[in-house]
């Protein structure tokens, strides 16, 4: 099983033995154990255009893991904002 915690970047070295950044795409099942969501739910957001994005590859949806904490973030900032009214 993948680890949920781990960063959203990883590291592969290119042509010249230089290190890049690559962004680390995970399928439903691991986006939604990443932002606490059921399967279900993240295919009904997908369905009404909700919900983090995603992109599909080979038809199969993915999510980038930095774009999963973005949406996190913004959600809780959008909360704190309707808390102070």
């Amino acid at each position: 099983m993948r680890d949920a915690q781990s960063t959203s970047i990883n590291q592969t070295p290119d042509d010249s033995g230089e290190f890049e950044a690559v962004e680390r795409w995970v399928d439903t099942n691991t986006a939604a154990q990443i932002i606490g969501f059921k399967e279900g739910t993240l295919r009904n957001w997908r369905s009404h255009q909700k919900g983090p994005p995603f992109s599909v590859a080979g038809g199969n949806p993915r999510y980038r893991v930095s774009d999963l904490h973005a949406w996190m973030q913004q959600g809780r900032a959008e909360a704190s904002s309707a808390i102070r009214g």
